[in-house]
């Protein structure tokens, strides 16, 4: 169905250097019945540091994502815990509820949470500054994460993703996250538009951030920002100011079904323009749970 992370197939890739005092380890905790894993970039425990959980792609891996979205390093730098987990099944996948790449029903929202749970229990954690992104099927999987626990994660982050498919949605949000959607307008896999010959053609980008607008009471931001974002055709901004909770929603003119600025099996991702990996860091800096 969906062929999403062919271009991530980056075997052999090297991780860029972290700092000194963080270390790289795979993890493993028991859940459903099975053992899941994932990949950590923590340092002792000692201050509260923000977290940010990295999602693949269908048919990718955690350690592919890793490579790819080159997250562990550029985030640790901002002294960010990092984490890559693996999704389930033949090919690697995720449970979104709406949509289920995984094919083994697991209920991967909370699975996500239980591995914030095990990294709090391995290193200090900011329970403020718990953030999820992720790319795809892992897109998909982050705005589940956020309706379901958004009382419990700050922000998200969505590259080419989408809040459902036909008849199937998102449930209405349980708290108050912050919530970022990044999309190119070509991309031929996850629709972009309605109109859109993508392979998946589910609830539109503009459509999805208008959902999380409505949803959480949102107010439209009257602004120009596409000089803030290298290769957006349009910025749209929702925001609360009581509260700081914003929607944000960057289209893309170009780059099709990549990770902005992400690592591919032809080298690093130009076309879009853009660095969804900086785009993210920079939400999630300024988005603390309040």
């Amino acid at each position: 169905m969906l062929t999403v992370l062919a271009s991530v197939a980056i075997f052999g890739a090297t991780v860029a250097s972290r700092p000194a005092d963080f270390d790289r380890s795979v993890e493993s905790i028991s859940f459903g019945g099975s053992e899941r894993s994932f990949i950590l970039h923590a340092p002792p425990a000692g201050t509260p540091r923000p977290l940010v959980i990295v999602l693949h792609g269908w048919t990718a891996s955690g350690a592919l994502c890793e490579a790819n979205t080159r997250m562990a390093a550029r985030a640790t730098e901002r002294g960010y815990v990092v984490a890559f987990p693996d999704g389930t099944g033949a090919r690697r996948g995720w449970n979104a509820g709406f949509i289920d790449l995984s094919g083994t029903k697991a209920d991967d929202p909370a699975f996500v949470m239980a591995v914030v749970d095990a990294i709090g229990r391995k290193t200090s954690i900011d329970p403020r500054r718990v953030f999820v992104c992720g790319h795809s099927n892992g897109a998909f999987l982050s705005h589940a994460v956020a309706a379901r626990y958004g009382d419990r994660v700050a922000a998200i982050g969505a590259v080419a993703g989408t809040t459902g498919v036909g008849e199937r949605r998102l449930a209405k949000p349980t708290g108050r996250p912050s919530v970022m959607l990044i999309h190119a307008v070509d991309d031929s896999v996850v629709a972009y538009a309605a109109d859109s010959k993508a392979l998946l053609r589910g609830v539109a980008m503009p459509e999805s951030a208008q959902w999380w607008a409505t949803s959480l009471g949102l107010a439209k931001v009257a602004t120009d920002e596409r000089s803030a974002f290298p290769g957006a055709q349009r910025v749209d901004r929702w925001r609360e100011a009581a509260d700081g909770v914003e929607v944000l929603a960057v289209t893309l003119a170009e780059g099709g079904h990549q990770w902005p600025g992400g690592r591919t099996v032809g080298g690093v991702e130009t076309r879009s323009g853009a660095d969804a990996t900086k785009m993210l860091l920079d939400f999630f800096d300024t988005r603390p749970r309040r």
